[in-house]
């Protein structure tokens, strides 16, 4: 039923080798503390047979030493089933089929002899012995112990090898028996049999463990050792995906070059811009954690760790630089240490102490640098990922900027008698700060704002905001562009940050008495075509909020004169220069006005696309806003 079972599991899921160690082990002590029980039986019988010597405690006895026989192969073979059924064989089924016969076979023979039970009926010892033979040929293949037994830990193949020993020594009396009195229900044939085929089968597999554990124990440190590093590396690389959290990637690497180097004090150095920023440390021992940090801490020693800009062991410190830290006991001779680079920069150093001199090797050396490797890793890993919050963060703001940016701007240009406008706005990827407004003063004069401020997403947004704010609350009895600019100037100086720079243009047209005036501050001139001359506005005038309002209204002046009918003037930012002179904007408006020359227009809208298709010939990504309104003036009564 049991090698059934086995036979007929599929996708058996095989154990690693150093857990099937810690199993064998595990099986091991069981069918010691049987056969110890089963020693321990006789030796209680030994004693009451020395004391009292009476048939029936010797038929006990003899009873009780089969049915512990029989338990104990039984348990054997369960063992051995399992053991088999868990191997890494190809052959495994093979092996398995090939001892459930045999098993079935010896016990068949035994059975027969045993029922029969006459000197006509006898199983030669030939034939025996052929089959326990078998078992044990059986046994040792199918328990290859050499490829589990080296990569189980040093304790698991101590105990195995004293657990083993035990086992040889309890078993190898039951290869000498050669009679035994006959019971109620067993022969002594079948008796001697049984523990031929035990002895022998547990000798095979407990000799071959024995063996290799004598093998293996010398060397079992030094492959813990590579397999405890193995595993941290593995489990470093498991923390390093969390690098969006440092502090436990730093104390994670400090305990593990610890433990890694015979619980050693390890230190992590972390520096910014060449100076010490913060120090982790480690060491399963509180005092001697204070004492290597008072250690570390000593000029002299931060001195030498400063100057070490490359992996370093020293491996014995100079008495005459540490006689202090001696007298005080604290007696460190080893020192390793592993630096990490970022950007060129030191980024931080781990270090570990040790008090025996020539304590650290290469390998050690090697071990810490591929967890500074995986700090490494980290950090990169953590700086991709700041950046990434950042970049979303920033396009979360470009796209609020950017709504702004379409509020405050007019959704319909109005409409007038004597003006027709046209415009075109153009966001940059970033979103600048371009707004333009045009404002009804009163029945007879209406004011074109066009303004730039600089910077992008939401810095440049709110400070739009804010002067368009300050637009729109501006109320005079005594209204002019010139005292609107000076209002602006006044209420922004001292009020905004001064690497924000805000340029803003102002054309009042006068309907009533057929003028036009131009206010700039800080902003590019008018374009203005009439009858075919093509002249730039340039009033003087500085940007706001960079002076005071008394140097700024001195500084500020218009320029006013009569419109002709058929007048075009032209607004613009300095996007749509920068695009069409390719950054020169001293071309960019050379360009502008070879537009307006060139052809003769019959609307504001075709002077438009003609100046959008010129810019779109030049590119379609912009690093900036690009603003443009274009005003014709039409005299109706001279129609």
């Amino acid at each position: 039923m049991l090698i059934t079972i086995f036979l007929n599991q599929k996708g058996t899921e095989y154990t690693s080798s150093s857990k099937f160690g810690q199993k064998f082990l595990d099986n091991t002590k069981t069918l010691a503390f049987v056969t110890l029980t089963y020693l321990g039986f006789n030796l209680v019988f030994v004693a009451l047979n020395w004391f009292i010597s009476a048939k029936i405690i010797k038929f006990i006895r003899n009873e009780l030493d089969f049915i512990f026989l029989l338990i104990i192969a039984f348990i054997f073979l369960s063992y051995q089933f399992s053991w088999l059924a868990q191997s890494k064989k190809k052959n495994r089924k093979t092996l398995i089929i090939s001892l459930y016969f045999a098993l079935i076979l010896y016990a068949t023979l035994l059975i027969i002899e045993h029922i029969f039970n006459s000197p006509d009926f006898v199983v030669s010892n030939d034939l025996t012995y052929f089959l326990i033979f078998t078992f044990a040929v059986l046994f040792f293949f199918s328990f290859n112990v050499k490829n589990w037994l080296p990569l189980s830990s040093r304790n698991t193949q101590k105990q195995i090898l004293w657990y083993s020993l035990l086992m040889v020594g309890a078993f190898i009396p039951f290869l000498s028996i050669e009679t035994k009195e006959i019971g109620i229900y067993f022969s002594s044939s079948f008796f001697l049999n049984i523990s031929k085929f035990l002895g022998f089968s547990l000798l095979v597999t407990y000799v071959r463990s024995l063996y290799n554990a004598i093998i293996s124990l010398p060397f079992s440190k030094v492959l813990e050792q590579k397999v405890y590093e193995v595993n941290t590396l593995t489990y470093l690389s498991k923390i390093v995906r969390n690098f969006n959290n440092l502090e436990i990637i730093y104390d994670a690497i400090v305990e593990l070059a610890s433990n890694s180097m015979k619980r050693s004090p390890s230190f992590l150095i972390l520096y910014d811009d060449h100076k010490v920023n913060k120090v982790r440390s480690y060491s399963q021992n509180e005092i001697e954690k204070r004492e290597a940090e008072f250690f570390i801490q000593r000029k002299e020693i931060q001195e030498i760790i400063y100057g070490i800009e490359k992996p370093t062991i020293l491996p014995s410190l100079s008495d005459k630089l540490f006689k202090n830290a001696k007298a005080s006991g604290i007696n460190y001779e080893s020192l390793c240490l592993v630096p990490l680079f970022y950007n060129d920069k030191i980024y931080a150093k781990l270090v570990v102490l040790n008090k025996i001199p020539y304590f650290f090797d290469e390998d050690d050396l090697s071990l810490l640098a591929s967890y500074i490797e995986t700090l490494s890793i980290s950090i990169e890993g953590n700086n991709l990922l700041k950046q990434t919050i950042e970049k979303e963060k920033y396009k979360q703001e470009l796209i609020i900027a950017r709504e702004i940016q379409s509020n405050f701007l007019p959704k319909v240009l109005p409409k007038f008698d004597n003006l027709e406008l046209d415009s075109f706005f153009k966001p940059s990827e970033e979103v600048g700060g371009d707004f333009y407004d045009i404002i009804k003063v009163d029945n007879e004069k209406i004011l074109i704002l066009v303004g730039d401020v600089s910077g992008k997403g939401m810095s440049a947004a709110f400070y739009m905001v804010l002067l368009k704010g300050i637009i729109l609350s501006y109320n005079s009895d005594n209204f002019s562009v010139q005292n609107l600019f000076c209002h602006l100037n006044k209420t922004l100086y001292n009020q905004i940050d001064r690497r924000i720079h805000i340029t803003i243009s102002g054309l009042l047209f006068d309907l009533k008495n057929k003028t036009f005036e131009y206010f700039r501050a800080g902003h590019f001139p008018l374009i203005c075509s009439c009858n075919g001359t093509i002249e730039f506005v340039n009033p003087k005038g500085l940007g706001l909020a960079l002076v005071s309002d008394k140097f700024f209204s001195e500084q500020l002046s218009g320029i006013k004169k009569l419109l002709q009918s058929e007048s075009y003037f032209v607004l613009y930012t300095d996007g749509l220069v920068e695009v069409l002179g390719q950054k020169d904007t001293r071309l960019g408006l050379e360009k502008l006005k070879q537009i307006l020359q060139t052809t003769v227009y019959n609307s504001a809208t075709e002077l438009k696309n003609n100046i959008i298709e010129e810019v779109n010939r030049n590119g379609t990504i912009f690093d900036d806003d690009i603003t443009l309104l274009v005003v014709k003036y039409i005299n109706n009564k001279e129609k």
